[in-house]
């Protein structure tokens, strides 16, 4: 029983050491593999491709409520202007506010590993 539990341990550390390979997909939408923070380029890149990303379909929508409604050039342009800049805050800010939980979220889990060491080391 103890040894199953050390190989146990030995895989599990074993796993942790090697770099996590994210799909193409994963690493743009949320490169995060639960340890790390992410760093301040990861956020600008999440952050802009949440913006673009997300709001490609909600453009596409409008463009086909544009077409089939039959609305003037001038009003289309405006309705898809709106979206675009609707779209980028939205997302944009989803992103943002995703990220910063996910930071405290890494950061409390760091804090309380921490903790829990420190209070190992004392007994």
């Amino acid at each position: 029983m103890a040894t199953l539990s050390m190989e146990r341990k030995a895989a599990i550390s074993l796993m942790e050491s090697q770099p996590q390979k994210f799909s193409l997909a994963r690493r743009l939408v949320f490169p995060a593999n639960g340890n790390d923070e992410l760093t301040p380029g990861q956020s600008k890149r999440i952050i802009a491709t949440w913006a673009i990303l997300f709001t490609i379909p909600l453009v596409l929508m409008i463009f086909l409520v544009v077409i089939f409604a039959g609305i003037s050039l001038q009003r289309a342009v405006i309705w898809l202007a709106g979206a675009i800049v609707l779209g980028f805050i939205l997302f944009g800010f989803s992103a943002w506010a995703s990220i910063k939980a996910y930071n405290q979220a890494v950061r409390a889990k760091i804090r309380h590993e921490q903790e829990k060491a420190s209070s190992t080391q004392r007994r």
